[in-house]
């Protein structure tokens, strides 16, 4: 299989042409604008990050493939772009002789969570959780503003019949209640491989995907404290986690090839990996992977040799590494993300200097930033210590992967297990850091 490289770039022109349209949408509806301040003053986020899309009217053809949007399909008249190299909002395009806004759409995690914390109650288009619903918040300004729960590579509401539902129903409580703790590894991945074979055939691929990452920030989330403070103020608007950024997992290096190929029937695809360090430090290989139908990004991190990043490494099963790195350990101290552990890290949008300052509100710290680019910044806030099970530290001791003065130390402390990490984009920059 070909191993993909990206160098990805800034769209200043095509951020500017955004900006735009947030400004025309939010000066001719008082609720937009309104709307807008609340979410930035209330979640330390940038407005734009929870847009979905934009409605527009106008002859733009010309215009917006030169700001890097490509036509993907057309839709009842309507002509849907999308930004493939960089992180924007799709356009709605209705012919028309003058550019306009018509309507602007919120993402949000769940539809039906919205409505019950934002105080909308509107008809709902389409049923709540399946592929693509939304709520009409309003029309002030001849401006349509939407909230939009989007499960799939669908532009238009979609309704569920009731043996559909009860499917659906089924498939989230599967993963909802998937076992993460085993007796042997290889128990572990036979049932989770089954598992989701059998959610893939209830609801299919993009659904079942956006129904994966939902149980693993569920899980994530319970277990960082720091998590649940920041949610909860999202959820105040009823907004969710509608502004992740990516989820990390992190994998042994003998079962990488299986759990790439779970993401693989999950419709996630490769794209960029790099190296985390140099050839003569240790470091780690970080592959990241697409999922292109419901705008999802996933991490994985896996100790590897810098001579193994030049090859297949996710397609295969790998051999021990004569020295275990800062991956192995962690997966040796609290099991593999897709198992007990949980993801790592969820990335998050948001604004750095305005999540610091509320933060330092209720005690909890922020990092300065490890990514400081002036169109990329990444930083951690406060990680969570998990305690190590006395057999992990005697099979770490076995091993001799710690020492007994860390056991000990992992004994009465614990050590760092996930945390939230700050990211910020600047003129739709989609890639990561690679130092």
């Amino acid at each position: 299989m070909k191993i993909y490289s990206y160098n990805w770039k800034t769209y200043p022109e095509t951020e500017k042409f955004i900006d735009k349209l947030v400004t025309e949408a939010c000066e001719k509806n008082d609720d937009i604008n309104r709307v807008s301040k609340q979410i930035t003053q209330h979640t330390s986020t940038l407005f734009k990050d929870w847009i979905e899309s934009f409605t527009l009217s106008g002859a733009l053809l010309y215009e917006l493939e030169s700001l890097g949007y490509t036509l993907k399909t057309t839709i009842y008249g309507q002509k849907l772009f999308v930004h493939t190299k960089g992180v924007f909002p799709s356009l709605r395009v209705f012919p028309g002789p003058v550019q306009v806004v018509r309507g602007l759409t919120l993402k949000v995690e769940s539809l039906s969570v919205f409505r019950y914390l934002s105080g909308f109650y509107g008809e709902v288009d389409g049923t709540p959780g399946s592929n693509y619903s939304r709520i009409l918040l309003s029309d002030k300004g001849g401006i349509l503003l939407f909230a939009a729960e989007k499960n799939a590579e669908a532009w238009m509401p979609e309704d569920l019949e009731n043996g559909e539902l009860l499917e659906l129903l089924e498939a989230r409580n599967l993963l909802l209640q998937r076992r993460r703790f085993f007796d042997s590894g290889e128990d572990g991945w036979k049932y989770t491989e089954k598992l989701i074979d059998r959610v893939l055939c209830l609801v299919g691929r993009d659904r079942c995907a956006s129904l994966f990452l939902e149980q693993e920030r569920r899980y994530w989330e319970a277990r960082n404290t720091s998590a649940r403070v920041l949610k909860a103020r999202q959820d105040k608007l009823g907004l969710g986690w509608g502004n992740h950024d990516h989820h990390t997992f992190r994998n042994q290096r003998k079962t990488l090839h299986r759990f790439i190929h779970l993401m693989e029937m999950l419709g996630f695809r490769a794209r960029e990996k790099f190296f985390v360090g140099d050839e003569k430090n240790s470091g780690w290989g970080v592959q990241i992977l697409e999922q292109t139908g419901i705008d999802a990004v996933v991490s994985v991190d896996v100790d590897i040799t810098h001579e193994e990043l030049e090859t297949d490494f996710i397609h295969k099963e790998l051999g021990d590494i004569k020295k275990p790195g800062r991956i192995s350990l962690w997966t040796s101290m609290h099991g593999e993300s897709i198992f007990e552990a949980g993801i790592h890290h969820l990335g998050v949008k948001y604004d750095y200097n305005s999540l610091k300052e509320i933060l330092a509100h209720v005690r909890i710290g922020i990092s300065e930033p490890f990514t400081d680019l002036p169109f990329f910044k990444q930083a951690y806030v406060h990680g969570e210590r998990w305690l190590v099970t006395k057999l992990r530290q005697e099979m770490l001791r076995l091993e001799v992967i710690v020492n007994s003065e860390y056991s000990e130390t992992l004994m009465r402390e614990g050590a760092l297990g996930s945390f939230l990490e700050c990211t910020q984009r600047v003129d739709g920059y989609k890639g990561f850091s690679q130092k």
